[in-house]
């Protein structure tokens, strides 16, 4: 028990603490603060600072501190805010700073140009203020760099700037505001830079202005409340959106995704993206969003939807359909089923293939009503003609109605309606062909145009 304060700080003359071997603290209960700002604690290949379970009551600083070892102070509780300003870690590739478990009650755990040679270990531990790692430097190639498993921090965490060498995991942590990667650069070559997975966080998540990953990310099951923003991203490696929930996804024309994006079973509520960005290995089974801030043209949607790299689905093209009827665009809604239909042609045996072919050609599988309008008309002519030319004869010896080869075409095009003039005469030869071919094209074309129609009416 320290009643007072416990100081080793350089800003003091004459009180710079240097440390050789272990400098223990473990159980230490300390009243205002332990200050050691400065401090040069060496024990190489080590533990440095053993101090589990300390109790500040108030706050632990370490500002500009070089340790050689492993700094532990897992489990304690810091009565105000944890101090790292510009300290140097040297874990020599082992754990060189733990705070696992540990509760820090301060306005803001202070780490801005924190520099660590080894993992940073942060798991389970509880902020009740903000997280800043501004400019910070971390070192443990192919390995963890900094490990926030369970992590909780009331307010925000600020990465701006932030360098790492190895791989970042924020595994189910919880951050009550945003989490800001604004111009950091992360790498690893053996695998992801940075892991979020189960993470969830009460603002945006902000991976722009200048963001390089040279690595793979993963936010699988992760809940972002406000914009997951890529733009001025470069991200080498695979994209892991899955299962996400996020208010917003934002990317732009600056925006450089080289690997694989996995968005299966996704919920956006606003994709608001460059449909060009993204790259050609896509996976959108399951992706589901209530606005498209870029909508059209349809052409660059269609050629999103086309680089899922699984082959024909039809939930992306009905989720982009419904998007579009949701948002007035009927018409691009009709392109988009369309295309639906032609590339699932594609997939299909090549007696299914020629089939779907004529429906394309004739009728735009039921999406091109006036097409179908079209040659309804141009059955309607030809066959009054061939007709008018040599009328069929009269049923039986019964009186018939005066034959009218206009009349006569048009019952048989139009299914239901009747003006008395097909079941009053009856053709033979190649007339009872043609009166059957435009009974079949009729149900075909009424149907196509009816369904145009409801269509249409439904939109008032």
């Amino acid at each position: 028990m320290v009643d007072g304060g416990l100081f080793g700080s350089a800003r003091l003359p004459g009180h710079t603490l240097v440390s050789q071997g272990v400098l223990r603290l473990q159980d230490a209960r300390i009243s205002r603060c332990c200050v050691l700002s400065g401090a040069q604690l060496n024990n190489p290949a080590g533990t440095a600072v053993r101090a589990e379970r300390l109790h500040v009551d108030g706050p632990l600083a370490l500002d500009s501190a070089a340790v050689e070892g492993t700094v532990q102070i897992s489990g304690s509780a810091i009565q105000g805010p944890l101090q790292l300003q510009s300290a140097r870690f040297d874990g020599a590739g082992q754990c060189a700073f733990d705070a696992s478990h540990a509760r820090i009650s301060g306005d803001l755990v202070r780490t801005s140009g924190l520099s660590a040679r080894g993992q940073v270990t942060l798991d389970g531990t509880h902020i009740e203020g903000s997280m800043d790692l501004t400019a910070g430097r971390l070192h443990n190639p192919g390995r963890q760099t900094l490990s926030a498993r369970r992590l909780h921090v009331a307010g925000r965490i600020n990465c701006r700037g932030l360098s790492s060498d190895g791989h970042i995991v924020l595994n189910d942590a919880v951050v009550g505001t945003s989490i800001e990667f604004h111009g950091a650069r992360l790498s690893n070559t053996a695998g992801n830079t940075l892991t979020a997975k189960g993470l969830r966080a009460g603002g945006a998540f902000e991976c722009c202005g200048g963001f390089v990953s040279d690595g793979g990310m993963s936010f699988t099951g992760s809940s972002v409340a406000g914009v997951l923003c890529l733009k001025r991203a470069t991200i080498v490696g695979r994209l892991s959106l899955r299962k996400i929930r996020a208010g917003s996804v934002r990317t732009k024309a600056d925006t450089d995704l080289s690997g694989p994006v996995d968005f299966r079973h996704s919920q956006i509520d606003v994709l608001a993206d460059d449909p060009a960005r993204w790259p050609d290995d896509l996976l959108l089974d399951g992706l589901t969003y209530r606005h498209l801030e870029a909508s059209l043209p349809v052409r660059d949607r269609l050629a999103w939807l086309a680089k899922d790299s699984t082959g024909y689905l039809p939930q992306p093209y009905g989720q982009l359909a419904t998007t579009y009827t949701a948002q007035g665009h009927d018409a691009a809604a009709r392109q988009v089923l369309l295309a639906k239909c032609r590339r699932q042609r594609a997939s299909q045996p090549a007696t299914l293939r020629i089939w779907g072919h004529i429906q394309d050609w004739t009728v735009g599988y039921g999406y091109r009503p006036m097409r179908a309008a079209a040659w309804l008309v141009l059955l309607l002519l030809t066959a009054t003609l061939a007709f008018a030319s040599h009328h069929p004869p009269a049923v039986g010896s019964t009186e018939a109605p005066t034959f009218n080869a206009f009349l006569y075409t048009l019952d048989l095009l139009v299914p239901v309606v009747s003006f008395g003039q097909e079941q009053a005469f009856t053709p033979h030869g190649w007339q009872q062909w043609l009166a059957a071919a435009l009974i079949a094209a009729g149900w075909i074309l009424a149907t196509t145009i009816a369904a145009g129609l409801t269509r249409s009416l439904s939109r008032q």
